[in-house]
């Protein structure tokens, strides 16, 4: 699934047409985040992903392994960034996000011998449907 970092405006009605404060990075994207919590919990657990070769993976990878997930099967791509979420908050409570998910390293996930083998020793699978555009990961 997807790995990225998350980085917010730090105001509420911040809009990302003008210049304005940001937190983060902060460790995300939706399989990380179920499997971390899972591997936390002492469920062995293990994500097959990909994230640049930069600080930004890194930093996924290596809460990921903090919490006991298995990180075998996340790819490290030189050449390419780690995803990224940027999001502000509005008003009313909801949401507004700028994604860069497919052109990232996430984009390049795919199954390899290291996920083959983390899939044969899995007795559950959660497949991330965000997921679901990398033909790599797709066409197995």
């Amino acid at each position: 699934g997807e790995i990225l970092v998350e980085i917010m405006a730090e105001r509420i009605g911040q809009s990302f047409l003008a210049p304005g404060p940001l937190v983060g990075p902060f460790p995300s994207g939706a399989p990380a985040i179920f499997v971390g919590q899972a591997a936390a919990l002492g469920q062995p657990a293990g994500l097959i992903g990909a994230v640049g070769e930069d600080d930004f993976g890194q930093l996924n990878i290596d809460r990921l392994r903090a919490f006991g997930a298995d990180v075998s099967a996340i790819t490290s791509h030189k050449g390419h960034a780690t995803g990224t979420a940027f999001v502000t908050y509005l008003a009313d409570a909801s949401r507004h996000f700028v994604f860069n998910i497919r052109n990232s390293a996430a984009g390049l996930m795919a199954i390899d011998d290291a996920a083959r083998h983390l899939l044969a020793d899995a007795d559950h699978l959660h497949v991330m449907g965000s997921s679901l555009f990398s033909d790599k990961a797709t066409d197995v």
